[in-house]
């Protein structure tokens, strides 16, 4: 089944998976994720790239769900409003609804006021951290952690900005505990890796924001203080015995990072 745009929909430059399309804001993008958390890119469906595939069709109901984000892609954002329509089929069969496009529509929106946020450029976007190697003495128990390697994200942030972080999980984009699942090149088996925030380790979620029951929204985002200038973020490493057994080998973790801004 997929959500196929009215609009032709583009990539924004310096981006891989944000977008735009007629109407919207400058300064301003989407991203779209599953309902697992995972960042959908669109699909060639008819010669174009507007559609999104978000899984196979069930014979009889179906429930969609997924996320929707806007994110920030540069330092201005024009005010105003946008929308913009998009339609549930199958590929070559029918639309969800009665069969007609316009019984089987999605219609996205948002307001932008007129608000200055001070935000944050990230300096060095793509982090490699060492982690040492450790014999399996050091986590004899399942839950024992050991040998932590430090790390920092480097901010340059406008003047009196307020940015959180959140971190999530590459590999299984809904994970929602504190242990990264170990990535496919992985050749270790029964340990996971934490990444801490002082002396806690950061719970990963499949997006920054999750929408709850009531409507509320619920963000897994940490509190990095007001920063301005060139500030540094530390954060630290370490491996997590998950398993009753251990398999010796390479340890390879992957977590992506948002800015998010009050």
């Amino acid at each position: 089944m997929t959500v196929t745009s009215a609009a032709a929909i583009t990539l924004v430059a310096g981006f891989t998976d944000v977008y735009t399309t007629t109407g919207m804001s400058a300064g301003v993008g989407f991203r779209m994720r599953g309902a697992d958390g995972s960042v959908m890119a669109p699909i060639n469906y008819g010669g174009t790239f507007s559609t999104f595939d978000i899984g196979p069709a069930n014979v009889g109901q179906n429930n969609i769900a997924g996320r929707f984000e806007l994110i920030k892609t540069s330092n201005t954002i024009a005010p105003g409003n946008a929308s913009f329509s998009t339609h549930i089929h199958v590929p070559g069969y029918q639309f969800a609804n009665g069969g007609t496009a316009a019984a089987s529509t999605i219609k996205f929106g948002y307001v932008m006021q007129p608000t200055t946020v001070a935000g944050c450029t990230v300096t060095q976007t793509d982090l490699a951290v060492t982690m040492p190697s450790v014999g399996a003495r050091s986590l004899p128990t399942v839950g024992d952690t050991a040998a932590g390697s430090s790390f920092t994200i480097d901010l340059n942030c406008e003047s009196g900005a307020k940015p959180h972080i959140s971190l999530t999980d590459a590999t299984t984009p809904s994970n929602q505990s504190t242990d990264l699942t170990l990535a496919p090149a992985s050749t270790a088996a029964g340990v996971g890796v934490q990444v801490l925030y002082g002396a806690t380790p950061v719970t990963f979620a499949p997006a920054p924001y999750t929408s709850m029951p009531n409507g509320t929204l619920s963000s897994n985002g940490i509190d990095l203080g007001t920063r301005s200038g060139v500030t540094r973020v530390s954060f630290s490493a370490r491996y997590k015995r998950t398993g009753a057994s251990m398999t010796p080998g390479t340890v390879r973790a992957l977590a992506t990072f948002t800015m998010l801004y009050q």
